[in-house]
């Protein structure tokens, strides 16, 4: 009995209420380590879904970008190809019609002294051949000689565009499938196929007496 009283005073028990209090510390040490992990998590999360919007809005952003840099692009295509338009149809139209334009036409002079012939590249040119008829502003150009067919070839000058409000003026021949052909410089055209001109060009259509030479009209 004294050894137990002895042990008491040395040793006495611990109270129940700070037994309580001890309890509730660790509780609340362990419910705030639960908040603290929630409140990671939900971090992370949140992290994560700024991260995704972000994303999102930088991809709307480009798409945007992309789309307006599209409209940009037709559009400025469209005033360009407006802009040609008006440049090689409009002022061909008004040269053609003599509202100004070139101080001198080319024209097919006949190489041969005993032939008067003499075609002025005008408006839409000139269809050649033994029985060309008129074709809208089309002139027709009759060189009747037996191996020039009926409709034989299209020579015309037309605007080529060589930039903004720059144009020159440039001639062509076409053959339309004559049965001799026609020759430039002694080379024979594929049919129906555009060939450009410069001056001091022979053209042969089908008979040798059918040669022309290409120049200003003097």
């Amino acid at each position: 009995m004294a050894m137990e009283n002895l042990t008491s005073c040395l040793h006495p028990p611990f109270p129940s209420w700070k037994w309580n209090l001890v309890g509730a510390a660790h509780r609340f040490n362990q419910r705030t380590q639960l908040i603290r992990a929630s409140l990671s998590e939900t971090s992370i999360q949140e992290e994560a879904i700024k991260k995704e919007l972000r994303r999102e809005e930088e991809k709307i952003t480009r798409q945007l970008e992309e789309e307006a840099a599209r409209k940009q692009h037709a559009n400025d295509k469209a005033r360009k190809e407006m802009r040609e338009w008006w440049i090689e149809k409009w002022e061909a139209k008004k040269r053609s019609e003599g509202w100004g334009g070139y101080e001198k036409c080319w024209v097919l002079r006949a190489i041969d002294p005993n032939e008067s012939h003499l075609a002025v590249i005008s408006g839409e040119g000139i269809l050649l051949g033994a029985a060309p008829l008129a074709y809208g502003t089309i002139k027709p150009f009759v060189v009747d000689f037996p191996m020039v067919s009926s409709v034989h070839a299209h020579v015309y000058g037309k605007d080529v565009v060589k930039g903004y409000k720059k144009y020159v003026r440039e001639y062509f021949v076409v053959d339309l499938g004559s049965t001799n052909g026609t020759y430039l410089n002694r080379s024979k055209l594929r049919p129906r196929t555009e060939v450009r001109l410069k001056k001091g060009d022979v053209l042969k259509f089908g008979d040798e007496r059918a040669t022309f030479i290409v120049e200003f009209q003097s």
